[in-house]
């Protein structure tokens, strides 16, 4: 039997993307890259939360926030959820501040990666920047 695995490449160039709620679902592997030396210039505006489920997938030089313009109430999800899937980056920018909820969530024995270089910011009250949970496992190298 024959499997066809393919990675889908999204080059993004400088500037801001939006996506809203409820957000983005990553089932497939996914290569996301941004700008390697500055990830402020490739910036995605998340209203809802990123979902990774896929096994595989990178990401590097890109930062993912919070709409600086807020309508309404505070979003109480997290920015980004590591579901059963594996994310590997390198140079990232994590920013869930003026939310309430946990930055990113890793959870399950499947999910996991090694990242580097990279920033988590804005848990709240009793939450975390980084949650690991129920076997997961990552590798962090130079995160703040």
């Amino acid at each position: 039997m024959l499997t066809y695995c393919c990675i889908i490449h999204l080059e993004l160039g400088d500037g801001h993307y939006f996506v809203n709620d409820p957000g983005l679902i990553v089932n497939s592997p996914v290569r996301i890259v941004g700008d390697e030396n500055e990830p402020a210039h490739v910036i995605l505006e998340m209203s809802g939360e990123l979902v990774w489920k896929a096994r595989g997938g990178w990401m590097e030089g890109v930062t993912i926030r919070r709409p600086r313009i807020a309508a309404g109430g505070t979003p109480s999800n997290q920015i980004m959820r590591i579901d059963g899937g594996r994310l590997n980056m390198y140079n990232c920018v994590f920013d869930n501040s003026g939310n309430i909820g946990h930055c990113i969530s890793i959870n399950g024995k499947k999910s996991g990666g090694s990242w580097e270089r990279a920033i988590i910011k804005g848990g709240s009250h009793e939450k975390s920047g980084l949650v690991v949970a129920n076997g997961a496992c990552i590798q962090l190298i130079d995160v703040s």
